[in-house]
């Protein structure tokens, strides 16, 4: 139960990032608090979706359909979860508007949209505390449509600017980025089964995690990853297991560490490093962040707070799943080749720790609503100068839409009558 002001710094988080998501042309969505369990099958999300996940975490709901009278059996029942998170349910709403002919990703347009959710997992009871709770919010966006580093780039702009817009300096916000490529082809180069895949990564997920601090028990894990290592015969050289536990270095030191794996891989991740440098925010590589192998596609990233010495971990994450979408639209029966996907989630309750240890305070009179119009459409393919923009305009109170993917004049004319808005092309 939140009360008071406690609840007042919620409701100013909650408020605040809102304005934030809207000013970029991110429509909110809502979704129920029950989900069907199809959706977090294995065959959905795979066996690990996120770090530290188990079958048991998960709330099942029986719901059963009475027609006119509770007497007697109802005449279907449906399985359900409690919502664990809330990308599964997005598409799956996606998934049903495909067949809409005027639906924006049937236009050719992107789709943004953005969350407050009360999310619940049966966490372990001594597990459990005031950031990792049985219900929880998660504030998050999906960025759907486009398959370039622009809208990763674009996602991890809006993750690092939104913890901003708290007041959260840019040297508390820490991004830690990889690609689960990195970790598939290590797999897939070993010739490591499914069981094997999920003893290495869950010891990485732990890793990463201890990383921020040289502990004893960061070093057992890597002891561990390296005991399992001889186990499974993960000894050459050109693929040591180690890249998943480095230690910190320069960003162009550790992209060399990717010399025998695919091109594309550290390609992507030098553009992006290179275009979050030059908007201002710095991105740190860290292979150990592999969050699912199975869900995630590319890129992945999670966020830290360093708040006066005090590490909180885990504040949000997200990346890149291009294939999911299709898995939902065949599960729906719905023909389609999906749609790219990118995203992240904020833990309200991590967020909260960090304003508190803080000791910032909720201004609620800076807050105003937001009309859903769209003031200015910033057509580029440069993704700098785009962002770039937009920052001054957003500042201005102004409400902006980033478009890149398809700058026809004719795309561009349909976009502009039909938001009213004005057109700037860069």
């Amino acid at each position: 139960v939140y009360f008071g002001a406690e609840d007042n710094l919620r409701e100013y988080v909650v408020l605040k990032l809102s304005k934030f998501f809207k000013q970029y042309s991110y429509n909110k969505i809502s979704i129920p608090s029950l989900e069907q369990q199809t959706i977090f099958s294995s065959e959905m999300v795979g066996s690990h979706p996120w770090p530290s996940w188990h079958p048991k975490s998960l709330f099942p709901v029986i719901v059963k359909d009475y027609n006119i009278s509770y007497e007697g059996n109802p005449f279907v029942s449906y399985n359900c979860f409690l919502v664990p998170e809330v990308t599964a349910t997005v598409c799956r709403w996606v998934a049903s508007k495909m067949n809409e002919k005027d639906f924006a990703l049937n236009k050719g347009q992107q789709l943004r949209t953005f969350y407050v959710t009360n999310c619940f997992r049966n966490e372990l009871i001594d597990k459990i505390s005031d950031t990792k709770l049985r219900q929880f919010t998660q504030i998050g966006i999906e960025n759907m449509g486009d398959n370039s580093y622009k809208s990763d780039i674009e996602v991890l702009y809006m993750a690092f600017e939104s913890l901003r817009q708290l007041d959260l300096s840019e040297e508390e916000i820490r991004i830690r980025i990889s690609d689960v490529r990195i970790f598939n082809y290590f797999c897939k180069f070993y010739k490591l089964d499914l069981n094997q895949q999920y003893v290495i990564k869950d010891l990485v997920d732990k890793i990463s995690n201890k990383k921020s601090n040289n502990s004893k028990e960061l070093k057992d894990l890597i002891a561990a990853l390296n005991s399992k290592a001889i186990d499974y015969n993960l000894n050459n050289p050109k693929f040591p297991v180690s890249i998943f536990y480095t230690k910190y270095q320069n960003n162009n030191v550790l992209l060399q560490k990717l010399k025998n794996y695919p091109k594309e891989i550290s390609e992507n991740l030098q553009q992006i490093i290179d275009t979050a440098s030059y908007l201002g925010f710095e991105i740190t590589l860290d292979f150990s962040v592999i969050r699912s192998q199975e869900y995630y596609s590319g890129l992945t990233f999670q966020i830290d707070l360093l708040i006066d010495s005090v590490i909180i971990s885990e504040v949000g994450g997200g990346g890149r799943y291009d294939y999911f979408l299709k898995r939902i639209m065949e599960l729906e029966n719905i023909s389609h080749n999906g749609t790219p996907s990118v995203g992240f989630a904020l833990s309200l309750e991590r967020i909260i720790k960090a304003l508190k240890t803080k000791n910032l305070k909720a201004n609620t009179s800076i807050l105003y609503p937001l009309s859903q119009n769209i003031d200015v459409i910033l057509v580029s393919q440069d993704i700098k100068k785009l962002i770039g923009i937009s920052k001054k305009l957003t500042m201005n109170g102004l409400i902006v839409l980033l478009h890149y993917i398809n700058t026809d004049k004719n795309k561009i004319n349909e976009l502009s009558k039909m938001y009213n808005s004005q057109t700037i092309i860069i």
